[in-house]
């Protein structure tokens, strides 16, 4: 379990952002994530200026996409990350 702390603008002013996230063990077919990296959702707080925590989650961009995997054209859940990087080739 890793933890940051990010300012991310907010308008005119910066919101402290505390985010817990998990480095995945291993890679499960689950709703929301990536099937290559694992890539899920992350928790963590939204800060605001009165230093009042509130859950949020940050959901990773996935996409369905078709691929082939071992000569077969197959449906795929997949991250953007991992498509921009050619981690998968497209089916058709």
């Amino acid at each position: 379990m890793k933890q940051i702390i990010l300012a991310v603008p907010c308008g005119l002013w910066y919101t402290t952002i505390c985010a817990t996230y998990f480095v995945p063990l291993e890679v499960d077919k689950l709703a929301g994530q990536c099937e290559i990296c694992g890539k899920g959702r992350q928790t963590g707080h939204k800060v605001s200026h009165s230093n009042i925590k509130t859950n949020r989650t940050w959901k990773p961009n996935i996409r369905k996409i078709r691929a082939n995997i071992n000569g077969t054209a197959k449906t795929i859940k997949i991250c953007t990350r991992c498509l921009r990087a050619g981690k998968v080739q497209r089916a058709g």
